[in-house]
Parts: structure tokens; sequence; C-alpha cells
């Protein structure tokens, strides 16, 4: 790795992984401030949140970065992905409104949800273009406003007495306040305009969006497809339980999630700059290489599994260590899964990522109800989810391979 990518890979590192700890350090403190049953509340609202910046990201995200990595004359594509932004935020509130209406649970903490939609816009516009640009020090810096400044507020402000509506509350306030400081930086275009060529971007997004958009809603799926049937069929104590086992794991995804952000950038110029033939032997390399690594780091994992636990539960739940333990095999899939599926968005064919993401929440949500029916509890739910990346990481290792070849031989 040439010391370019060395460079953005640290700061990506940074970007995701302060971050990830000032998440679990606002995870550890709202778990002792709201209780296990509101807490298992505040998890599935931010699950159901998660899909729709889901959507959002797969529509634009990839799209927006595949398109404008390497190339400098980019405000129209700018603009297009903030009018997309803002047609989403639109949506998601109007759906919002349509839940309260038939469901009859008229609560402020949705509205609060809906209202990040909007306040998240220019954070989220700035990190894919700074992303796409190479320059990661800046998406550090916003993602640890964001993260850093929820977790200040929490401490400043939550007591025993403190809501889910007032930590939602506190929530949207950090997404504000990152909005008037990218804004402040100019950070993104001030001035919104649509025209002709807006308006062919925006087209252009959707087309290779939809696709794209349809593997993030899966992909969040697959995880949260977990949390809801846990709580469908355990209870919102079950999903705390759980989460104390899965929170750990994002902290051990952050080397993934940061060399991913960097390869992405790296595969789209490759692809961009005719140099395709390198993209299978970059990307197998690295996957490989990050996988065997993770392989030493595993027998720690194991052992210090209940220590973590209680860290972040404040006891050491068996539940929650097993499964923390089980899911910590996913380091070995984690790379290869997330490294080929970006290749193979990157080279035009995130259909294929998106027919796998379909294959796997069919078979991820079968199972789950399988293992709780037959009493295999939240244990169940672990195991399956390394069934289901392990048959993805071999889907996607078998169709960039076939298609790869078959575009740049």
């Amino acid at each position: 790795m040439d010391k370019r990518l060395v460079i953005q890979s640290g700061f990506n590192l940074i970007a995701n992984g302060l971050p990830a700890l000032f998440g679990l350090l606002s995870f550890r403190w709202l778990g002792g401030v709201l209780g296990v049953e509101t807490f298992g509340t505040y998890i599935l609202l931010l699950a159901a949140f998660g899909i729709y910046t889901q959507i959002r990201s797969g529509i634009i995200s990839a799209a927006f970065i595949r398109m404008t990595a390497g190339k400098d004359d980019i405000d129209s594509i700018i603009g297009a992905s903030i009018w997309i932004s803002i047609f989403l935020a639109l949506l998601g509130i109007m759906t919002t409104f349509i839940f309260v209406f038939f469901s009859d649970q008229f609560t402020l903490d949705y509205f609060i949800l809906a209202l990040l939609a909007f306040t998240s816009i220019p954070s989220f516009i700035a990190i894919n273009l700074n992303s796409a640009r190479g320059v990661f020090q800046r998406v550090a810096l916003i993602r640890l406003i964001e993260t850093g400044g929820f977790l200040l507020l929490l401490i400043i402000l939550t007591n025993d007495n403190s809501t889910l509506t007032e930590v939602l509350l506190l929530y949207a306030l950090t997404s504000v306040i990152t909005s008037i400081f990218i804004l402040i930086m100019n950070w993104i275009p001030r001035k919104l305009t649509f025209g002709k060529e807006q308006s062919s971007y925006v087209r252009a997004i959707w087309d290779f969006g939809k696709f794209t958009s349809g593997t993030q809603l899966v992909t969040s799926l697959l995880t949260n497809t977990d949390v809801f049937l846990i709580n469908y069929f355990l209870g919102s104590s079950s999903v705390a339980l759980y989460e104390y086992g899965r929170k750990w794991l994002e902290i051990f995804e952050v080397p993934f999630r940061s060399l991913a952000g960097v390869y992405f950038t790296e595969v789209s110029n490759m692809n961009n700059g005719n140099r395709g033939k390198e993209i299978w032997t970059f990307i197998t390399s690295r996957a490989l290489r990050t996988s065997m690594f993770s392989l030493l780091v595993l027998p720690v994992v194991y052992f210090v599994a209940p220590f973590l636990i209680e860290l972040i539960s404040g006891a050491r739940e068996p539940s929650s260590i097993l499964v923390f333990r089980i899911l910590s095999l996913l380091v070995l899939f984690i790379p290869f899964d997330r490294f080929l599926g970006l290749s193979l968005d990157v080279i035009g064919f995130p259909n294929i990522n998106f027919k796998k993401g379909l294959i796997l929440l069919i078979t991820n949500f079968l199972l789950d109800i399988v293992v709780i029916k037959l009493g295999y509890g939240i244990i169940g739910v672990a195991a399956v989810s390394i069934i289901f990346y392990a048959v993805g990481t071999c889907l996607s290792f078998y169709w960039l391979r076939i298609k790869s070849f078959e575009l740049f031989s």
C-alpha cells in the first residue's frame, strides 16, 4: 500500500474509530440512565431511523463517489445529491405522519427522528464530498462533532430522571450543531440551484442508486431484523441483552469500515482511469490480508469478552458474553463481504449485490424465527449471523471474479 493510501486509511480509521468509541460510551451511559426496558425502545427507534439513513446512503453515496472520484467539476452532482436528500427527507416525514395516523400512537419521539432526516443533510453531503476527494480528515472531524457532541450533551444534561424524548432531542440538537458548523466552514455549496444539468444527474444517480439503495436497505434489514424479531418474540429486555453482545462488534468493525471507504475511492479511481484489470488483485489481496490479521486477534477477544460486556452493561451477563463471542467470528468474513461487494458496485453491477442481499435477508429472517421458536433465543440469532455472512462472502467472491474477468480480460 502506497503512502497516500496509508495516510487516507489513517484518517478514515480516526473518522470511524473515535465516533465508534464515543457511540459505545453513549450506549453505556444511556443504559444506566434509561433502564433496560426504555433503553431497548431507544435501540428500536434508532434502528428504524437507521433504515432510513441506509436507504438515503444507498441511493446517493455509492453513485456520488463513483461519479466524482478523480474529477474536478462536480458542482452539479453535489446539487443533484442535495435535492434527492431533501426529497427523501420529505418522504420520511410523510411516512411518519402516515404511521402515526394509522397506528394511533402519537408521540413526539417519531417526529424528532423525522426532523433528523433534514438536519443531517449537510453532514451527509459533506461526508460524501470529502470521501470522494480523499479528504478524510474532514470526514473524521464531522463524525467527531456528531458523536462526541452527543456524548458531551448526555453527560452534562441527563440524569436518572431523563426521558427517552429528552435524549432524542439532544440527538437532534447535536445534528443541528454539526450542520451549522459545516455551513460556516463552507464545506458544501450554500446556494442551491436546479436546472437541466442537475436534473440529468438526478436521473443518473437514481439509475445507479436504485440498486445500491436496495442493497443498503437489505443490509440494514439484515442487522435490524434480528432486533425486531427478538423484540417481537422475546421482548425489549432481550433486545438490550443482544445489543450488549453486539455493540462491541462495532468497534472491531471500525478498521473494515475505514479501509472500505478508502478502497471504494481507490477502486473508483481505477475504474474511471481505465485500470479495471487491477481491481481484482487489489481488492482480494487486501481482503485476505485483513481477514488473516483478524484471525490473530480472535483468541484475545474470546478471553476478554466477560470484562468487555461488564464494561458496557454493568454486569457479566452470560447470554451477552456468548453472543459477543459468537459474533466476533464475523471479523473473518466481513472484510471479504465488504471489499468484494464495493468492487461489484464500482464496476457497474450493483444489481448483483442487491440480489445477494435479498437471498441473505430471506435466509436470515427464516432462520431467526426457527432458532427462536426452537428455544435458542438470542444465542441462536447470533449463530445465524455467522451463517449468512459466510454465504454472502462466497457469493461475492464468485460474482466479482466472474464479472471482473468478463469486463477486463
